[in-house]
């Protein structure tokens, strides 16, 4: 029995032996490519950025980018609610050249070709906060240059709207106060990851802007 029992032991660390070598092995590799490995995905989301299709191939707009009048409100009917997916702005700082089309949700696939509005937020004119996101690598990569008092433009069908930045700030992504939309004030938010290097391997923060809104007219 003793004999027999060796040769379970001898035979059970033959097997198991290899097979923790194998782990920590896989272990150890995982934590030196990690780093490359997220690199080649930034690399490829930049690449995916900069050679987007054309716009009018697979999203639709409704934006006109017409001259408007100006005035202080604007009848609620006068208002078209976009659809996800539907370019229904165009978002702009002119101080550190930044000029986007803005879209109706936030998906990957929207975000490829410009700024995506959280549908869970509110569109301009409304009194309550909108919530914005861009990649960093292409529409919001000049972003990274904006300063307090930069006044934001979105321009829509039925009115030009402008914000100043009053706070710029870098949270974690699960941090529970980067947005409030539950708020009875025009905010404006623009958020993009961080850091801005175009080849980080690190993505766990946001770039976050806050904004008021100085004109503009309200819906009614």
């Amino acid at each position: 029995m003793k004999s027999v029992s060796k040769v379970s032991k001898a035979m059970a660390a033959i097997l198991f032996v290899p097979l923790l070598f194998s782990l920590v092995s896989c272990v150890l590799l995982y934590v030196l490519l990690k780093p490359t490995i997220d690199l080649s995905l930034s690399v490829a989301s930049m690449v995916i950025a900069e050679n987007a299709p054309d716009f009018d191939a697979d999203l639709d707009s409704i934006f006109q980018g017409k001259d408007l009048i100006d005035r202080s409100t604007v009848p609620l009917s006068e208002v078209v609610i976009p659809y996800v997916g539907v370019h229904y702005a165009n978002l702009s700082i002119q101080r550190i050249d930044l000029d986007v089309r803005l879209y109706w949700g936030d998906s990957e696939k929207i975000l490829r070709y410009g700024a995506g509005q959280y549908i869970g937020s509110f569109l301009p004119g409304f009194q309550k906060p909108l919530l914005i996101g861009g990649h960093n690598l292409s529409v919001f990569k000049q972003l990274q240059y904006i300063t307090l008092d930069d006044e934001i433009v979105i321009h829509t069908n039925y009115g030009e709207y402008v914000y100043a930045v009053d706070e710029i700030v870098v949270k974690k992504a699960d941090d529970p106060t980067f947005y409030q939309l539950n708020q009875e004030v025009e905010q404006l938010i623009l958020y993009t990851c961080y850091p801005f290097r175009i080849l980080s391997s690190r993505r766990y923060d946001r770039f976050v802007v806050y904004g008021h809104r100085i004109s503009g007219p309200d819906v009614k």
